[in-house]
């Protein structure tokens, strides 16, 4: 998922002129970047179900992400006894979840589940439920958004857009 990061801005500037000129193109190519993310998400999940070790972590801190949600930052030793500090790979940070990030729970106990060959990525197993959900959610959206997309480069709708007049 780094790449994201790393191609952000082209990824935004192709999406704005998407959204200019045809919206329908962008709604495709932004229903892509989520089925990308949610292959990603769907392949690191699916290691860490089959293949992840469980262990139990502490939360260290709580930081906040670029939006301003509470994320966890946990420390825990793998099986070889390495110790890893970092936040779980995909925190949904539901209000509703088992789990939601307070400054009251550091120093509290979790069981995670982290990959072997990559301890940096792991999840917290009372939030497992919640990514899933987050998952489905991904997965409904980009459909909606590639109908769209289709439906709008097939003419059956028009995406109204505030083209600027040249």
């Amino acid at each position: 998922m780094k790449w994201i990061h790393r191609y952000s801005s082209p990824i935004f500037l192709l999406f704005a002129a998407g959204i200019l000129f045809a919206p329908g193109l962008a709604a495709l190519l932004f229903s892509a970047l989520c089925a990308l993310i949610a292959l990603e998400m769907r392949r690191t999940l699916h290691s860490l179900q089959e293949g992840g070790v469980e262990a139990t972590a502490t939360i260290e801190c709580i930081e906040r992400d670029s939006d301003g949600d509470p994320i966890p930052v946990m420390a825990f030793e793998t099986a070889e006894g390495a110790g890893v500090v970092g936040s779980p790979f995909n925190y949904t940070s539901l209000s509703f979840g088992f789990v939601s990030a307070r400054k009251g729970d550091i120093g509290k106990e979790l069981q995670i589940r982290y990959q072997p060959d990559n301890p940096e990525k792991f999840v917290v197993k009372a939030d497992e439920g919640n990514t899933r959900i987050a998952f489905f959610i991904l997965l409904v959206f980009m459909v909606l958004t590639a109908v769209a997309g289709v439906a709008e480069l097939l003419g059956c709708i028009e995406i109204e857009t505030l083209r600027p007049a040249f």
